[in-house]
């Protein structure tokens, strides 16, 4: 049956990193594979601007793109990915 194939969102989480921000842009959750990702404690993590993750010029005009979207429902942003070079870590250097 097609649920066999289905990966629920908890087993999601573990393997991918997924994080949940509000319409500022501040983070609300993240998985713990984040945390592996950019070495952030998670609860660090929480409570700060989405942007502190992001090389420049994307982490000053991230606000402006939440913007747009909840304006237009047009995504403008670039995500990061584990290969993205310019990716911030912990020690606020690119990784």
């Amino acid at each position: 049956p097609v649920a066999h194939y289905r990966v629920s969102f908890e087993d999601y989480k573990k393997t991918r990193p997924l994080i949940r921000i509000n319409s500022d842009g501040i983070i609300i959750s993240c998985s713990k594979t984040v945390q592996k990702l950019f070495g952030w404690p998670i609860k660090v993590l929480v409570g700060q601007p989405i942007s502190m993750l992001m090389p420049s010029p994307h982490n000053k005009r991230h606000q402006t793109y939440i913007k747009r979207y909840l304006k237009a429902k047009q995504a403008a942003a670039a995500a990061l990915s584990s290969k993205d070079p310019q990716q911030k870590n912990i020690r606020g250097s690119s990784s």
